[in-house]
């Protein structure tokens, strides 16, 4: 699949699979909006601007079909943490400020799953929306581009087709 941003207006939380990919986890886009963006870096995807701009940032959150393959695991990966649950898997999103060159000039790093802690009662995938600040970007003059990667077979999948949702 090519990387794109596309738009869902999809509630489903419940079912599993493929076939649920354009779902938010939390049924809804920020604030009980009924349309949000998704995203697919294949391996990376980005967003132009007509004009140079700053980003405070935005609300993300995992899809149906990723949160519940990282809880429960499923054909094509393991459940996250593994049978005892301490296994360090990850799922990482980066966004890069490109400058009008093509080149990150800013970046940050948003964990939507997170179990390489030492005290695995930290550990989490992500079921809520969460606001990503981008309060220390400059002003970008091109584009932001997104990719995802992580430890496990989920992720290493997923940075061909990741599956994360904008608000």
């Amino acid at each position: 699949m090519p990387p794109f941003f596309g738009y869902s207006n999809t509630t489903d939380v419940t079912t599993v699979g493929y076939g649920n990919q354009y779902s938010a986890v939390t049924g809804q886009g920020y604030q009980g909006s009924s349309n949000y963006a998704v995203c697919y870096p294949s391996p990376s995807a980005e967003v132009g601007l007509n004009t140079s701009a700053k980003v405070s940032g935005f609300y993300v959150t995992n899809s149906t079909y990723a949160y519940l393959s990282m809880k429960n695991g499923d054909a094509f990966s393991k459940k996250f943490g593994g049978e005892t649950g301490n296994d360090p898997d990850y799922f990482k999103l980066m966004i890069e400020a490109l400058n009008t060159d093509g080149n990150p000039v800013d970046t940050v790093y948003f964990y939507l799953a997170d179990f390489r802690f030492t005290d695995h009662s930290k550990d989490y995938i992500l079921n809520k929306n969460r606001c990503n600040n981008f309060r220390i970007f400059q002003p970008v003059q091109r584009h932001y581009r997104t990719r995802c990667w992580g430890k496990s077979g989920l992720c290493c999948r997923l940075s061909c087709a990741g599956f994360y949702h904008y608000f």
